[in-house]
């Protein structure tokens, strides 16, 4: 055998071990994606129903919430429809009569004050004229 006997041996195996090394390469690319691409829909699937999951959670919780605010609204205007007349009752007791109860003591204390000043016999007051020296 001679040497370009050998070189071309050589090139032809590196060749081949060129190629090898690339359908390798290749099968390894090739799994790795399709590992990915199966982590990822597992990765999708997982994610896609925790947040099915969690969005019945919340709508049920909502309609709770929304059935017991609607309770405490008709409540609130159960009472408001029950104490309004009490607190204009209220009002007017505390404001407006003790407002009129005075006015009206001071109304009968003027109008006695004027009735006793007309029954009375006024001619104990004397005027005199003013003298001045």
């Amino acid at each position: 055998m001679n040497i370009t006997d050998l070189t071309e041996r050589f090139k032809q195996e590196e060749a081949a071990t060129n190629e090898r090394a690339k359908q390798i390469q290749n099968d390894a690319l090739e799994r790795l994606t399709n590992a990915c691409n199966q982590q990822c829909n597992a990765a999708e699937s997982t994610l896609k129903n925790a947040l099915e999951s969690s969005l019945k959670l919340l709508q049920s919780a909502i309609s709770e919430n929304t059935f017991a605010m609607n309770q405490q609204l008709a409540a609130v205007n159960k009472d408001v429809k029950a104490w309004t007349p009490r607190l204009t009752k209220s009002i007017k007791l505390g404001v407006l009569y003790p407002i009129l109860a005075t006015g009206l003591v001071c109304a009968a204390a003027i109008g006695g004050t004027l009735a006793l000043l007309k029954s009375q016999n006024r001619e104990y007051v004397h005027m005199r004229p003013l003298s001045t020296d």
